[in-house]
């Protein structure tokens, strides 16, 4: 069976509005964004294909170049090193760019194979 992790962020003394997150993309800088750790409200998929990440961040929404699989092991690594530490500033960066972001076609694209099959 699995089990969740637990993050105590309150016992370690940190400040979520000391941690900064960076989101750098090296494609274009529409895929660019900067914004206190304190201030994420929601992490939800945004494409059909459930790939994209979409951010609630203060009351508006972030859409960086990134999947849903990509952010949320960034996210989990910044929450236990920030666990485990002071309450210091710090800022974290993501990078997307052509190494890090794969391109995969929507699910509800249909294709014809050769033998005639839809899939």
């Amino acid at each position: 069976m699995n089990t969740a992790k637990i993050f105590n962020l309150s016992e370690a003394h940190i400040g979520l509005s000391n941690v900064f997150i960076q989101i750098k993309d090296k494609r274009t800088p529409h895929g660019n964004f900067f914004f206190r750790l304190d201030k994420l409200e929601c992490v939800s998929m945004i494409s059909n294909s459930g790939l994209t990440v979409l951010l609630e961040v203060a009351d508006g929404y972030l859409d960086p170049s990134v999947t849903y699989e990509q952010f949320m092991s960034f996210i989990i690594q910044v929450f236990e090193d920030i666990s485990d530490s002071d309450n210091s500033i710090k800022i974290y960066e993501l990078i997307a760019d052509d190494k890090t972001v794969r391109e995969i076609p929507s699910r509800t694209i249909k294709t014809k194979a050769p033998n005639g099959w839809v899939s």
